[in-house]
């Protein structure tokens, strides 16, 4: 693969609050990051399409597109978890439920969707991921919520509650 330039690619996500901010990548990721080449690049672009016109076309299979990207991106093209073995990328169990943050005050918790641990470190986490509804508005609570913090700084909680600096 080739190399990318360090952060070139932050231009093609939305960056919101601390996240995926290039001093905490640089501290967590010294080597860089590969580019992406040929047949998978193309399978990528395939998939990002095919899941923007899912969404665009309010398509009733539109969740399970999403949770098929969301898999794509963290599995395939950041090879969190490529052999699918759940070693270091973690979606459910006992690793999640005690990373959960309890905000007793307004009966709310968090929890992160996956967690990347260093399977070399005892199974500590690395980074935090949270999975939203494609639209999701990260400035604004959920609805439905008693609690009037946004996604954002639901993410932030949970990552102080976890002493960790990146999601």
């Amino acid at each position: 693969m080739a190399a990318i330039d360090a952060h070139e690619w932050l231009s093609l996500i939305d960056i919101s609050g601390p996240f995926l901010a290039p001093p905490v990548l640089d501290d967590k990721f010294p080597q860089g990051f590969d580019g992406l080449e040929g047949k998978k690049k193309t399978e990528i672009r395939q998939a990002y399409e095919e899941w923007v016109e899912a969404i665009d076309d309010d398509d009733p299979e539109v969740e399970a597109l999403h949770g098929a990207w969301i898999d794509l991106v963290l599995k395939d093209i950041l090879e969190w978890d490529e052999n699918r073995d759940g070693e270091s990328l973690k979606r459910a169990g006992p690793v999640i439920d005690a990373l959960t943050y309890e905000n007793l005050e307004h009966g709310a918790s968090v929890s992160p969707s996956y967690v990347l641990v260093d399977d070399r470190s005892g199974d500590q986490p690395f980074i935090f991921v949270q999975a939203l509804p494609p639209g999701s508005d990260l400035d604004a609570a959920p609805e439905g919520s008693g609690w009037a913090a946004s996604h954002t700084e639901r993410l932030i909680e949970l990552l102080r509650h976890n002493e960790q600096r990146l999601g």
